[in-house]
């Protein structure tokens, strides 16, 4: 995906420094524009890209090793490590700048306010950060078991990064998981007696639903049902008035 000023604003506002910015502009390149995409990234290969972009050349190895915790911890969602391979290589999920935005908006957040530099790593910071995390996991399986949904360690970490670490996020993805499973059941999608209908495995629905944010858009419009075509007509042919200069009929 094109890097555009929106990217510019958006750095500056969860306060990336200029070497994460660059990593973070190359990575977005190996992404898809509307899409969330998994992509394995080297630090290696991103590193000769800086140099071409860079009038100082490479960045440090420190710089590069460091930087994509870093950018999952800054980036609201925007990338999720899904797996680290080397200090060097990443599976991510890079997921584009209108999902993160949509996510933002669906849970009227506000932005987190930047920590300084100082606190950010000191022992005590990460010490409290951990256990923040440990607090944070422990509520997610809690909530989830309550469901009958019982998921590893590792899965709910990953649950917990997909949800850009928002317990309304997650609440509001199982919400959609319920709403979509009753209106599977109701619509009779089972084709097959002996088959279930609904959502058959929740505990992989889910992780999908919070990985690629198919409940951000579900705004519960409501659509009118019509039981015939000449309901339809009816319907259609009331939106409009007598003089509008687009007239819609149907043949019933």
């Amino acid at each position: 995906m094109t890097w555009t000023k929106k990217h510019d604003k958006f750095a500056l506002s969860v306060n990336l420094s200029e070497s994460r910015k660059l990593i973070l502009r190359d990575i977005l390149r190996k992404g898809k524009l509307n899409e969330p995409t998994e992509v394995e990234v080297d630090l290696r290969v991103t590193n000769q890209w800086v140099g071409k972009c860079r009038l100082q050349g490479l960045f440090h190895r420190k710089t590069m090793t460091t930087a994509i915790p870093d950018l999952e911890e800054k980036t609201m969602g925007m990338i999720v490590v899904l797996k680290r391979y080397s200090p060097w290589v990443y599976k991510l999920l890079v997921r584009p700048l209108s999902f993160v935005e949509r996510m933002q908006s669906a849970k009227c957040a506000l932005a987190p306010k930047p920590t300084t530099a100082n606190s950010m790593f000191s022992e005590q910071h990460k010490r409290k950060s951990r256990e923040q995390l440990l607090q944070n996991i422990s509520r997610l399986n809690s909530y989830l078991s309550k469901l009958g949904l019982n998921y590893t360690p590792d899965a709910l970490n990953r649950l917990w990064r997909f949800s850009n670490r928002s317990m309304a996020e997650v609440k509001g993805a199982v919400e959609y998981m319920l709403k979509t499973h009753a209106e599977k059941i109701k619509n009779g999608e089972a084709a097959l007696p002996d088959a279930d209908a609904g959502i058959r495995r929740p505990k992989g629905w889910l992780h999908d639903c919070l990985k690629y944010g198919w409940h951000i858009n579900d705004k519960d419009v409501v659509l009118p049902f019509f039981d015939s075509i000449s309901a339809l007509a009816d319907h259609v042919n009331g939106a409009f008035r007598p003089n509008d200069d687009y007239l819609v009929s149907f043949q019933t």
